[in-house]
């Protein structure tokens, strides 16, 4: 995906998805750009494999990712992935 596509496709999924984009900014300031994507796809309901094909890396990669995320999340990770699971009218 390029940063033109990506660009595109964030002001998109802001227009759908503007309290889930919001909330991850304001109580998950934590989170990297890279995290953000990954969300945004799960959000969307994108399998691993479908979100590592989007943005050209391998599966593991995207396992490991969100890995990682938990842990420097710790106890709020909960509450992420309670949101992301959450589905939008």
């Amino acid at each position: 995906m390029t940063e033109s596509n990506w660009n595109l496709f964030k002001r998109e999924f802001q227009k759908e998805h503007p309290e889930f984009y919001n909330m991850l900014l304001t109580e998950f300031p934590e989170l990297t750009d890279s995290n953000i994507r990954i969300l945004m796809l799960q959000k969307l309901n994108f399998s691993n494999n479908e979100t590592a094909e989007l943005l050209g890396v391998t599966t593991d990669a995207i396992k490991k990712s969100k890995q990682r995320l938990k842990k420097k999340l710790g106890t709020k990770s909960n509450l992420l992935f309670d949101h992301i699971s959450i589905k939008s009218a």
